[in-house]
């Protein structure tokens, strides 16, 4: 009819498809490789071999063997998952490209680099908002990341692999460290093997919420000496 002929005609645009969204992600982005820990053989040095009285130090029999669960995700996953982080940081309105990629034992490293006139303090204050977008528990921002001027950001990993003291105790890093206060605290977050010198620390304040592991990282610290030192 006439009135209907007459009426106003409204045009809606439709929705952007995200699901098709190509950010300027670089192809030839770096990838690396979870370190692998250089194991040595801890039972066979002499020193330790070497009895005070009746004490025998202890032998890596009491601990238990790791078990590997290797980050599962092929490079085209990571590259695809880098893909959805610069877009996700493109609709906050800060723009870069994925430089580097690190996956480790729990979380991957992700180092990005801020586009031209874009401030490193814009990357700041997007951890909450990135790890909605990106469905993750939790998200750590870098901003930058010493000695570079990239921007890190950790997402963690989907299958997380438990980090198991025997394979840092059995590490060339504690092994060949002379210090008997050496502790074997863990990984990095590329995979290396954490140890350092109790002696060279003036201080240690060890805290975090229920559950975050504040029992677990003293008796890894007493364990770690008592496999280096002896009574003496």
């Amino acid at each position: 009819n006439e009135d209907d002929e007459s009426s106003p005609v409204l045009e809606l645009e439709a929705e952007e498809d995200t699901s098709t969204y190509q950010p300027n992600v670089d192809e030839n982005i770096a990838i690396e490789d979870e370190t692998e820990i250089a194991e040595g053989d801890l039972d066979a040095e002499k020193e330790r071999r070497a009895q005070y009285r009746q004490y025998k130090m202890p032998t890596l029999e009491y601990l238990h063997d790791p078990v590997e669960i290797r980050n599962t995700l092929s490079e085209e996953e990571l590259k695809e998952k880098a893909n959805q982080l610069v877009h996700a940081l493109d609709t906050y309105g800060v723009s870069g490209r994925v430089v580097r990629i690190s996956p480790g034992p729990i979380i991957t490293l992700f180092e990005i680099e801020p586009d031209e006139g874009v401030r490193v303090n814009k990357f700041t204050n997007l951890s909450d908002d990135l790890a909605r977008v990106m469905k993750a528990q939790r998200v750590r921002i870098i901003a930058p990341i010493p000695g570079s001027k990239s921007v890190g950001i950790e997402l963690p990993n989907d299958n997380p692999s438990t980090v198991f003291l025997k394979n840092i105790i059995n590490s060339e890093q504690y092994i060949q460290s002379k210090s008997k206060l050496s502790i074997s605290l863990g990984k990095t977050t590329t995979g290396d093997a954490y140890v350092f010198d109790l002696g060279e620390m003036p201080h240690v304040l060890v805290a975090g919420a229920t559950g975050a592991g504040k029992s677990v990282c003293i008796n890894t610290m007493i364990i770690s000496i008592l496999y280096k030192a002896k009574p003496d």
